[in-house]
């Protein structure tokens, strides 16, 4: 059975920065012995935040859905 946690929306108040800490909960609770966590969905793009899709020029690597993570800080945190 999968029984993913993910770190994003609601449960990070749909603040994409906050996911760090969300992430930080959820490994808690795995090192804890919470085994019934079977995976992680971490909301990343290449650059944080998200855009407009009406833009008159899009910035590269940047959500134009939901907003996540940089990929740098994904990796640092991740």
């Amino acid at each position: 059975m999968f029984n993913a946690r993910s770190v994003s929306q609601a449960n990070s108040g749909n603040d994409h920065r906050n996911q760090p800490v969300v992430l930080a909960s959820v490994m808690q609770q795995i090192r804890g012995d919470n085994r019934s966590i079977t995976g992680l969905m971490i909301e990343s793009h290449v650059q944080a935040g998200s855009q407009e899709l009406n833009r008159q020029e899009l910035r590269y690597g940047v959500s134009i859905t939901d907003a996540g993570i940089g990929w740098e800080e994904t990796e640092k945190k991740c």
